[in-house]
């Protein structure tokens, strides 16, 4: 009984939980599928016995997304099997069990089964509705989501961390609770299937409650232009050129810095196929970064792969992963055969023997490499092409230092920038809001500003100017080095500013940004405002290429060698005149306006 498990004061989550672990170790066993429907049936029985349903109703002042109205656990979700997924939309685990819920949804997309997103937010800038909006549609998010800003839902039911899925019964009684990718992709398909089952048989479900939910999708009151939530941009070396990774479209564009298209490369459409410009298929690419002129590599995130673009071929390639997602943490295997998990940003090197491209593979949160030739030189040891193993972190989610490399730890690493003359890789350490170091000749990490000094503590974020660990950042997903003034350029993304770091001090300022979410620009640097600068490759242009990018009073993408009526010309690309010149994409779109230097 619940009550010999539990007090009964505690949530409801945690009463059951003792009963669900009993269940699963015994699922768990070598046993029929008849006995493992036995088994949940029984513990079904007892749930029904115990009466005990879960909350009143949603709380009044929620904002509901996706659907027309508020919605009611009683007038609207009664008599339905109810999946409520507790997220936040900065999380790379949360982010990988989205598939997982869309594949429940096509399911039983004719059964009595619906999915609710409870948005329970890790960051501050995460509690804006607005924000929140943009991610579901970023996301490709279908189902009704409720956001709860002061996590009212999470404290009542007990959630404890990010993501949990709880799964209710038709009178609104908690049947299980999921937690993390693993409890999810493991239990999900078959309690669902048997909670189906189970209830109809009571005659306990009512189905035509799904079809009176008001849907209105988020996502058919998005404009269509021709980039959609671009996240990183990468210079050519001969700067003629940039690569934008289109990740809601799928696609990469490279375009002229004056804004001309040369290339959509990819559909508008998710997929995993190489071959030519027109036949490829990406999955929401992140990073991208040129070897020459003629060759541009991509994280091709939900494909959990390394592609490389041939623009003299006009051919698209798959150097590592699979499309599927990979638990590894250790690698050593070569190309396709080694499984990946969810790369986000990635970075060229050629600065020894051979070439290399590191891989900061968000979903392990680890930093990885992949050899590119014959006798790469990694630290002391020479590898053959395509070989793709961990070089840096555990794989615990941490904000851990350490000069030996595979005892430090990082937290969904996002951006990228390596300093060539001194051999170091600076990381956007998205989770810790911090800035990494690993020296890639000894494998030691260190840190640079943000963060906390006890490595668990993740929740050390804010919006302070200052040195070292006194500096405060909020979720930073885009990092350039400029080596002219050994300086770093950092996105601080969910403060909507842009920092610099001078390394030699580890003093970070603002330049530009006045912490306000917008689009103003033609002023002053300290009165601009970005939305989420996710640069998500902030980059530096090289001095060769200021004396043209300044002539340019706004950028615009000129469709070319596509359906030009498919698409609108729009303002893309930010730049921040500075002495040097940033280009940063931001949420949504990608900016260039001239900015005047304070």
């Amino acid at each position: 009984m619940l009550d010999e498990l539990d007090e009964n004061d505690l949530p409801v989550s945690e009463q059951l939980f003792g009963l669900q672990l009993t269940l699963e170790r015994q699922l768990s066993e070598d046993i029929t599928d008849v006995r493992k429907r036995d088994l949940i049936y029984e513990y079904f029985d007892k749930i029904l016995a115990e009466k005990v349903n879960i909350i009143d109703d949603f709380g009044i002042d929620m904002d509901w997304l996706n659907v027309e109205m508020s919605l009611s656990l009683h007038r609207h979700l009664n008599g339905l099997i109810v999946i409520m997924d507790f997220f936040t939309y900065c999380c790379i685990n949360c982010l990988h069990i989205l598939p997982k819920l869309t594949q429940i949804e096509r399911h039983f997309h004719s059964e009595p089964v619906v999915v609710i997103g409870v948005h329970s937010p890790k960051f501050d800038n995460e509690k804006d509705t607005t924000n929140v909006m943009e991610a579901i549609v970023r996301y490709h998010i279908d189902h009704p989501v409720v956001n709860d800003p002061i996590a009212h839902l999470w404290s009542e039911l007990g959630v404890q961390c990010w993501p949990t899925v709880l799964i209710l019964g038709p009178n609104l009684q908690l049947l299980f609770t999921l937690i993390g990718e693993t409890g999810v992709n493991q239990w999900i398909q078959l309690y669902t299937e048997n909670a189906v089952k189970y209830f109809d048989h009571k005659n306990l479900l009512i189905k035509e409650n799904k079809y009176k939910i008001p849907t209105k999708l988020l996502r058919n009151t998005f404009n269509k232009h021709i980039l959609g939530f671009p996240s990183k941009v990468s210079l050519s070396p001969n700067g003629h050129l940039l690569a934008i990774s289109n990740a809601r479209y799928h696609n990469i564009i490279i375009t002229t810095t004056s804004g001309l298209i040369r290339h959509k490369i990819g559909g508008n459409v998710s997929g995993f196929r190489n071959g030519s410009f027109g036949e490829a298929l990406f999955n929401e690419p992140n990073g991208v970064t040129w070897s020459d002129n003629n060759t541009v590599f991509v994280a091709d995130t939900e494909n959990h792969a390394i592609r490389v673009i041939d623009l003299m071929k006009r051919f698209v390639s798959t150097l590592a992963g699979n499309g599927r997602q990979s638990d590894d943490i250790i690698g050593g295997k070569i190309s396709c055969e080694q499984g990946l998990n969810s790369p986000w940003d990635i970075c060229y090197d050629d600065s020894t023997t051979g070439s290399c491209l590191f891989i900061a593979m968000a979903g392990s949160h680890q930093i990885w490499v992949l050899a590119l030739e014959d006798n790469t030189k990694i630290l002391d040891k020479l590898y053959p092409k395509g070989m793709c193993l961990n070089f840096a972190g555990d794989g615990s989610e941490q904000n851990r230092n350490n000069r030996f490399r595979h005892k430090s730890s990082f937290a969904q690493p996002s951006g990228l920038a390596f300093d060539r003359k001194n051999k170091y890789l600076y990381v956007a350490d998205s989770e810790s809001s911090s800035i990494r170091c690993v020296d890639i000749t000894t494998g030691c990490v260190t840190g640079v500003v943000g963060g906390d000094k006890n490595p668990q503590n993740l929740f050390a974020f804010g919006d302070c100017d200052g040195k070292g660990t006194d500096c405060r950042l909020q979720h930073c997903l885009g990092i350039a080095f400029d080596a002219n003034t050994n300086l770093l350029f950092i996105a601080d993304s969910y403060n909507h500013k842009i920092k610099k770091i001078d390394l030699l001090t580890k003093q970070c300022i603002t330049i530009a940004g006045n912490g306000i979410k917008g689009n103003t620009s033609n002023c002053k640097l300290s009165e601009c405002t970005f939305n989420e600068p996710n640069d998500e490759d902030l980059f530096v242009l090289s001095h060769k290429s200021i004396n043209n990018l300044q002539q340019l009073n706004d950028f615009t993408l000129t469709v070319k060698d596509i359906d030009e009526k498919q698409f609108s010309n729009k303002t893309y690309v930010f730049k921040v005149l500075v002495k040097l010149n940033l280009v940063i994409t931001s949420c949504g779109v990608l900016f260039q306006r001239t900015m005047k230097a304070l």
